[in-house]
């Protein structure tokens, strides 16, 4: 995998978003940047990502325009709606073409 990306991990503070972050590290995904967001209550805490403490930002602030790939988990679905409306329009790209491929997926597994 080439380049570098900047990634939002949306829910990093929660159980999944931390295994999302270990698994990045792990799996030596090309992070130029990383974006730990959460609610206000979580804001300002840290996680670790690649050794080292990361300060967790509030979500409902966060300009989504910084990053090109966005992790978002079920509990963030409004969030993610919202950012993907306002927040640039190749995220907004991203996001419908990955609902396609989803449900295309899930089609062709009932089929």
């Amino acid at each position: 995998m080439s380049g570098n990306w900047k990634v939002a991990v949306l829910g990093a503070t929660g159980l999944v978003g931390e295994m999302l972050l270990t698994l990045l590290d792990e799996r030596k995904f090309p992070v130029q940047e990383i974006f730990p967001l959460a609610s206000d209550r979580s804001a300002g805490k840290s996680v670790t990502f690649k050794g080292r403490a990361v300060p967790v930002l509030d979500a409902a602030q966060f300009d989504f325009s910084r990053v090109q790939l966005g992790f978002f988990f079920r509990r963030w679905r409004r969030l993610g709606n919202l950012c993907a409306e306002g927040g640039g329009g190749r995220l907004r790209r991203h996001r419908q073409h990955l609902a396609v491929s989803l449900r295309a997926r899930h089609s062709a597994g009932r089929a």
